[in-house]
């Protein structure tokens, strides 16, 4: 994963978390239709862990990313990619 993407993204995460209002019943509800996205985003296709020691698709069309250790293992999450195939 491109580590400025990576980074952004938990920046983007935490920005929102720390910047909700736990008062407001309206911000927690936007903030936890938030988190899925983000978990999803942070996710590996193969193992669906948490990525770790991520690597991007060598296709750069695609923006599938999975941990170093599932290269070369089938998807087992969707969405599954025309670009990517199976890793």
């Amino acid at each position: 994963m491109n580590p400025v993407n990576a980074t952004a993204l938990y920046v983007s995460v935490s920005r929102s978390v720390l910047q909700c209002d736990p008062r407001d019943p309206r911000a927690l509800a936007e903030l936890c239709k938030l988190l899925p996205f983000f978990r999803q985003s942070l996710s590996c296709l193969v193992c669906g862990d948490l990525l770790q020691d991520p690597i991007a698709p060598t296709n750069s069309s695609c923006q599938h990313y999975v941990c170093r250790s599932c290269k070369g293992q089938r998807m087992q999450l969707k969405p599954s990619c025309s670009w990517c195939k199976d890793y």
